[in-house]
This record gives structure tokens, sequence and C-alpha cells, in this order.
């Protein structure tokens, strides 16, 4: 069991509920159990750069310049109107999927070797992730990391295939979310 390096404050500092629902909390737990193998494997701090969206924030977000999806897991389990009229069709009128997600950055590495760590660590099945991303914004020189639970960390295996909401692993976005790029592991 690795040592817990994250506090509550952490992740409500960027928007985490300080009095998260049961399924809040749950997410919670995992994303940070998965974080805290990822901070004893690199042997630096992670610093949560951002956390739990709401759709008042996916607009603030849309509005800066910033390429969010819709169905992102950064929205923790809330029921957000589905915005686009192909995911309507797939999901209904609100997407309630999302298995929790954080950004973070590690100031002292370079964020493609902890990118590498963590393939390294899921393929060694060390750590179970929904996606792992390297995401740059070229305009500002930032580069950081996305990482979600699982899908079946919360949902039923045929319910993700019968919605297909499974999505790729491993992505790099060097545009700041407009494209992503599969990575072969």
């Amino acid at each position: 069991m690795p040592k817990n390096y994250f506090s509550l404050y952490e992740f409500t500092r960027k928007g985490f509920p300080e009095k998260p629902t049961p399924l809040e909390q749950y997410l919670l737990n995992g994303i940070t159990h998965t974080l805290n193998i990822i901070r004893e494997d690199i042997a630096s701090p992670i610093t949560i750069s951002d956390c739990y969206r709401s759709v008042d924030k996916y607009h603030s977000m849309v509005a800066r310049g910033y390429n969010p999806s819709p169905t992102s897991d950064h929205f923790w389990g809330q029921a957000i109107p589905t915005m686009r009229s192909k995911d309507i069709d797939k999901y209904g009128t609100y997407y309630t999927y999302s298995v929790g997600a954080v950004d973070f950055v590690v100031s002292k590495l370079d964020m493609e070797i902890v990118f590498k760590k963590i393939i390294n660590l899921s393929k060694k099945g060390e750590i179970e992730i929904g996606q792992c991303i390297l995401e740059t914004n070229p305009k500002r020189n930032v580069k950081w990391i996305h990482i979600s639970n699982s899908k079946d960390y919360v949902l039923n295996k045929d319910l993700i295939s019968k919605l297909n909401i499974a999505k790729y692993k491993f992505l790099r976005s060097d545009d700041n979310g407009k494209t992503y790029q599969i990575v072969e592991v």
C-alpha cells in the first residue's frame, strides 16, 4: 500500500466539493490511490492543476480558449447537459458516465518522462487507469498530464461496451486539446 501524499485540500482548491457525495468520494479514493503509486514511482512531488468541472467551469474554459471535452471524466459523475446532437443520440439529455479525472504537473521532471513511467506502470498492472493524456499548450509552453479512473471502476463492462464509452488509454495532444494522437504501447 503506497503512502498517501495528497490531502483533500489539494483537490478542493481545484473545485472538488469539500463535502463530496459518496460517489465523488469513491472516485476520489480511486484517483488518489493511482496518484500515490505514480508519486512513489517518480519520487517527485505532483501538483494538481485541474480536477473537478461544473458546467459553468466548462463554459469558462471554452471562453478562455481551452478545448475541454463535453464528455470529460473531470465531471466526476455529475449529470451534465449533453451539448452535441450526436452525444444526445448516444447518451440522452444528460451525460452521467464521467468517472473522475485530474490534471497534474511535476515541476522537477520532464513530463515526457513522467508520461512514459505511467505507461510502464499501467503495462505492468501496477495502476489501473481509464486514460492518460500528455497535453501541451504551445502558446504558454506548458505540459501537463490528464489521468482518469478506469470506467470499470464504477460501471458495468456490458454498459461500457453498449454505450461505447471506453476511451483510448494513452493519448497526446500538442495543440491544447484541439487534436489527439493515439500513443501505441
